[in-house]
């Protein structure tokens, strides 16, 4: 299980990195203003040091996101122990490693506490619950849980109607669950649990 947990850390990191990475040099040609944020979290040596995308908005959509995907391959309908023994201690893990990265890397004015990433992955599960599918039937599906993750994440970015960011959003989202396996993760975990 702590391997799940490591790799979804790094699945968030990278999403984070890799969606600033893909829309900072448009923003950069079409902004009036210089960019906005800190930036956090890099692959090598960053290359400025704010960016126009808060990353820890971005890490928490990502965090809210991939919990709602392991929790869609957790689900049997017979029984919610296989759900109970690896969504409960993977989210908790998650939240102490993003309550502590976050400590880290903001001051005391704006950190944020774990129960405050609990009830934004409670507010944003409740969202992609409604989402007939995780992935659904194609990149246009709109009636899927990471087309759903990608609009309402350029929209927490500032960019609501941004179609070009929603797309490395949903892009870089479905890379991440690609990465993370978790259909084959949670049938290893099922038959050791």
């Amino acid at each position: 299980m702590k391997e799940l947990q490591v790799r979804m850390q790094a699945a968030i990191t990278n999403f984070a990195v890799s969606v600033t990475e893909d829309f900072d040099p448009i923003a950069n040609r079409r902004a009036v203003d210089p960019p906005a944020y800190p930036l956090f979290f890099s692959i090598g040596p960053p290359k400025t040091d704010k960016t126009h995308l808060n990353q820890l908005i971005l890490c928490l959509d990502a965090l809210s996101f991939f919990v709602h995907a392991l929790d869609r391959f957790l689900f049997r309908p017979d029984s919610a122990a296989l759900s109970a023994a690896v969504l409960e201690a993977t989210v908790f893990d998650l939240e102490n490693w993003l309550e502590s990265k976050l400590s880290n890397l903001t001051t005391s004015e704006t950190s944020v506490l774990k129960n405050e990433i609990q009830q934004y992955i409670d507010h944003r599960a409740s969202q992609y619950m409604q989402a007939t599918s995780l992935l659904g039937t194609g990149e246009n599906d709109r009636h899927t849980a990471i087309w759903l993750a990608a609009k309402t994440t350029a929209r927490d970015a500032g960019y609501p109607n941004d179609a070009l960011l929603t797309k490395f959003i949903q892009t870089r989202l479905f890379e991440g669950l690609a990465d993370l396996d978790l259909a084959e993760r949670v049938k290893k975990l099922e038959q050791l649990l």
